[in-house]
């Protein structure tokens, strides 16, 4: 289980005593321990007429209501095998076990509606009060109880594998304090995290704006403006140009999969999550990148240097299209994986390109250029059409140090923010432990 540790006011119980179960622990004197079964009703309601309609889903904890009239996602042809739930029961979604180990599977229904029947939704009896058995299963759940049911970790487990499972039962009066405490302090936890995040979006919208501005119109707020004739672009500096992507740099698509294959040679893959979540690539982190095989040609055309931009080119959505990830240096024995291209600067400053696929002229046209329905892609035909605006080869790097520098400042600002919403978040997660368990008494 997790280890947890909470810095609070928070005095403990007088005494305490044995719950009898070894993952809970001491409990306080007065409070007891029953099986889920004697506790709860698992919920028996289902959507066999499909007339119920308001569908809703678990999604990181909260349950949230989805739009039935969606073309996006995996929505079923029909919802009449859906349960019905109400207001009040705790939803629980115990699937996929063994490869998700890190999202929140217990939420607390706020309306009535409909929701798959793989997940479990349960009423408490009359001895628990409904948002107490919320917290109570929620803390359980972020101390990773649910791993270890049923005789060892499944894929998923139902109402059998947990109707044994210990539940606490503080008397009626002392839930009724954990839930009014809780819900006062989380919200107000919730609501400080809120507006760091806000924040961070705000620095984001910032941080795009630089770029874009910076890579369109230069650095001299003096400088005559022309009007590059290309909607998305606008007016950008006398004297700049705009070329298509193909004529500043060598793409080439990779056809290289996950698949070791005898014969081949070993190399390290940087694959489609490699690019997506880093800015920039170095050794250090190829060092950490798959094993993979590929032939000799592929290594040839598809290894990673210096100066090299890896973009994304194919996506569950055109949003996650062109991305791109700029190799800091050689890297040599990686190959640039399947869904990536390499983008070879061969007459443009690599740092200048680099931010200039990430600005919003270049996401706009590989927007509207990605092809498909359910998955979107570019082939290197589309991704070299993009056109670039091209500043003379003297402003290049100077704009490019200048971008360096003031993105630099954002991104210090957000991960400063980012560390104090991943504290709220484990002191959030501590307080609901400490206090649902009974280790402090409020």
């Amino acid at each position: 289980m997790t280890k947890i540790s909470l810095n609070t006011k928070l005095k403990p119980y007088p005494a305490y005593k044995d719950s009898g179960v070894e993952w809970i622990g001491k409990i306080p004197k007065e409070w007891g321990v029953s099986p889920l079964f004697a506790v709860t009703r698992e919920n028996a309601s289902r959507n066999t007429d499909g007339k119920v309609t308001h569908l809703l889903s678990l999604s990181y904890g909260r349950i949230i209501k989805k739009d039935i009239e969606s073309t996006f996602g995996l929505l079923p042809a029909t919802f009449n095998t859906y349960q019905i739930i109400k207001s009040g029961q705790t939803v629980m979604r115990l699937t996929d076990l063994q490869n998700d180990k890190v999202s929140l599977r217990v939420g607390f229904a706020e309306e009535n509606g409909i929701i798959t029947s793989a997940y479990l939704a349960l009423d408490a009896k009359s001895v628990l009060r409904p948002r107490y058995l919320y917290y109570l299963l929620h803390a359980y759940d972020i101390n990773k109880v649910y791993y270890g049911m049923g005789g060892g970790v499944r894929q998923s487990i139902g109402f059998k594998e947990l109707k044994r499972m210990g539940m606490l039962l503080p008397s009626r009066e002392e839930q009724e304090k954990v839930i009014d405490y809780l819900d006062e302090k989380t919200a107000l936890i919730d609501r400080a995290i809120g507006q760091k995040e806000k924040l961070i979006e705000l620095l984001k919208e910032r941080r795009a704006a630089l770029i874009t501005h910076a890579v369109t119109k230069g650095l001299d707020a003096k400088a005559p403006l022309v009007d590059s004739g290309i909607p998305w672009i606008g007016m950008i500096p006398k004297g700049w140009e705009i070329k298509k992507l193909k004529h500043l740099s060598d793409i080439r698509a990779s056809n290289v999969d996950k698949i070791s294959v005898a014969g081949q040679k070993a190399v390290r893959l940087c694959n489609y999550t490699d690019v997506y979540n880093n800015e920039h690539i170095t050794s250090g982190m190829a060092e950490n990148f798959m094993l993979a095989t590929a032939t000799d040609l592929q290594i040839e055309n598809l290894s990673l240097l210096r100066g090299d931009i890896v973009v994304t080119k194919d996506s569950e959505t055109p949003d996650d299209i062109g991305i791109p990830s700029l190799i800091k240096e050689d890297l040599e024995g990686v190959v640039c994986g399947y869904h990536l291209a390499v983008i070879r600067p061969t007459k443009i400053e690599p740092r200048l390109l680099f931010r200039y696929l990430q600005s919003t002229c270049a996401k706009t046209q590989y927007f509207l250029a990605a092809r498909g329905f359910t998955r979107f892609g570019l082939g290197v035909g589309e991704i070299g059409s993009a056109l670039v605006v091209v500043p003379p080869e003297k402003e290049q790097k100077i704009i490019s140090d200048y971008l360096n520098a003031g993105l630099s400042r954002i991104d210090r600002s957000v991960q400063l923010i980012d560390s104090s919403i991943r504290l709220l978040t484990e002191y959030k997660v501590a307080l609901i432990h400490h206090v649902v368990m009974g280790k402090v008494q409020i």
